[in-house]
């Protein structure tokens, strides 16, 4: 076999093991998708990028749904969300907590410009699936702070505010700041900080849910 067979053999994706083929496919479409959004991508696209053929491609995905979700699904799952919760669990102080969580969360979609974009197609997505992952990849933190109001309020540290309502307003404040930040310095605004935004927008709504406004 010649040297450029070798090379060939080498960086074809189909010649690879499962899983490391599957690795690239992901890494190849998560910048095609994070481009040309989702309902601008098609799977020709996604295939040509891998260096793959449709049918490669459905082996491994069902189809582009299943694709974007996976691609998605390992962007964020870097970030380890799980982990980081359990760390937060045990932390005194409900203005520390939440401004831990407003932090990761700006992390997440605003300085990895990647998952800014997956989220963002997630919105403008026509499809049903693709639209829900918006709130699934944020359900941990709405189902960590709705426990964590919950016992604030059993202890008499908190106003009596419906849990759920208060963790999805609280988790919905700072998707707005993830989605819209980069928009602001479009129309001549500068673009602000994740701690900025924590230091401004935390403060307002934490203190707001004590029972003792003045404590």
């Amino acid at each position: 076999m010649s040297p450029t067979t070798n090379r060939r053999s080498a960086k074809s994706p189909s010649r690879l093991p499962a899983v490391e083929r599957r690795e690239r496919i992901l890494t190849a479409c998560a910048g095609v998708f994070a481009e040309h959004g989702f309902a601008g991508t098609r799977t020709r696209d996604l295939a040509e990028a891998c260096g793959v053929s449709e049918a490669i491609l459905y082996r491994h995905f069902r189809g582009k749904e299943a694709l974007f979700e996976a691609v998605l699904e390992r962007e964020i799952g870097r970030f380890d969300i799980p982990a980081f919760l359990a760390e937060l669990a045990p932390v005194s102080g409900d203005e520390a907590v939440f401004r831990a969580i407003a932090l990761r969360m700006l992390e997440i979609g605003t300085e990895n410009p990647t998952v800014h974009r997956l989220l963002v197609a997630t919105t403008l997505s026509s499809s049903p699936r693709v639209r829900g992952l918006y709130v699934t990849w944020r359900r941990p933190f709405v189902e960590f702070l709705e426990e964590r109001v919950r016992r604030g309020i059993e202890r008499g540290e908190m106003r009596a505010v419906d849990p759920t309502l208060t963790a999805r307003a609280f988790v919905g404040l700072v998707m707005d700041c993830v989605l819209s930040c980069h928009l602001w310095s479009t129309i001549g605004f500068a673009q602000p900080t994740s701690q900025a935004l924590v230091d401004n927008n935390v403060p307002t709504f934490v203190r707001g849910l004590r029972a003792d406004p003045e404590g």
